[in-house]
């Protein structure tokens, strides 16, 4: 059976991360493929787990609780390789036995994050030892997609790539001569049911508001409480940067993976500036708006526009919508979702089989 090496960012403090990388592997297992997480941490992840080792640490993304769940449900839920890899040395001098390696999702190709240490061109497969390249919906965030020069003789090796943008694969298209296309995150890759299988919690409490932001702002919290005074709800804030302080809100320091997931999923409604937000209050048709934090963020609004719900962007610019409309669901049908679900897997499933079929020859 064909192994498949998968290289992501699965172990970062970060709900999406995490959770992408736990719906790619599961869905290539499903595929019939034996599959692993290659476990490699940039410096700058192992930093971020280091800090939050230390209790005294009060900042959420240092919460040593939280740093808990999340390790609990990467120990349980994700197949990791038996090797750690730290640097790119690792890589030159270890011994890889995948058959395939699949790079996605995420801003793995983010050029800044490479140059901030949060990411690294390991992720665009390099080294000659790679061999059957498959990349999978990996995501430049809001950079400049000139900024991926340097990096094209990397991506014109790759046996199939997908992104995770529209107008990244527009311009990859361009610059490599190929047919790139756009793949939806691996978030959608799997069923409502699998999501709700893991998010089953039920809550017995008072209705609240769930506001996760990216970056903190006075407009998001601002909007946010107007919209939990209007319908009567308490807030509940899974807090990213700092603890809200006198804001009349409940802050969770501590969230894991599976409480993010139940938190939207009880939520009356979402308010947050989060990509991976946005894509569970979708999965689980919970109400929700997206905070336009980031001017042109295409990596928000291909997914809004992909399911046709661009009024749930508000913007600086943009009225707090009527109450009928704040309670109303996505209205994204079991059946569109299965619709956008099989392409996603038709083009995964596609990738796998050509290079399969390369590896035959």
């Amino acid at each position: 059976m064909i192994k498949v090496g998968i290289l992501t960012f699965h172990n970062a403090l970060n709900y999406g991360a995490v959770l992408q990388a736990y719906a790619l592997q599961k869905t290539i297992e499903k595929l019939g493929y034996r599959c692993e997480i290659i476990d490699y941490t940039t410096k700058t992840h192992r930093n971020a787990l280091r800090k939050a080792t230390d209790e005294i640490q009060k900042l959420p993304e240092n919460n040593r609780e939280r740093k808990e769940r999340f390790e609990a449900f990467i120990q349980k839920e994700m197949r990791l390789s038996n090797d750690k890899y730290f640097t790119e040395r690792d890589f030159q001098q270890g011994d890889l036995q995948y058959d395939v390696y699949v790079v996605g999702s995420d801003q793995i190709w983010n050029p800044e994050f490479i140059k901030s240490g949060v990411s690294s061109k390991i992720f665009f497969l390099y080294l000659d030892k790679f061999e059957n390249r498959i990349a999978y919906a990996p995501s430049i965030g809001i950079a400049s997609k000139k900024k991926l020069q340097p990096y094209l003789k990397y991506i014109d090796k790759f046996d199939y790539v997908c992104t995770r943008e529209n107008e990244t694969a527009k311009y990859l298209s361009m610059c490599l001569n190929k047919k790139i296309e756009k793949a939806e995150d691996p978030v959608f890759l799997l069923d409502r049911r699998a999501w709700k299988k893991l998010a089953h919690k039920k809550y017995t409490g008072k209705p609240y508001l769930l506001l996760y932001i990216v970056r903190e702002d006075n407009f998001s919290l601002k909007i946010a409480k107007k919209i939990a005074n209007l319908l009567k709800l308490k807030i509940i804030v899974i807090n990213y940067i700092r603890e809200y302080v006198g804001n009349g809100v409940y802050n969770c320091l501590n969230a894991g993976p599976i409480d993010f997931l139940n938190f939207i999923r009880n939520a009356t409604v979402v308010c947050t500036s989060s990509f991976h937000a946005t894509a569970f209050s979708i999965i689980f048709n919970v109400p929700f708006f997206t905070f336009e934090q980031i001017a042109n963020d295409y990596r928000i609004l291909d997914l809004l526009k992909n399911f046709s719900l661009e009024e749930r962007l508000l913007g600086e610019n943009r009225k707090i919508p009527e109450l009928n409309v704040m309670l109303k669901r996505p209205d994204v049908s079991d059946e569109k979702y299965m619709e956008n679900r099989k392409n996603s897997i038709f083009k995964l499933e596609y990738a796998l089989e050509k290079v399969e079929r390369k590896r035959n020859d």
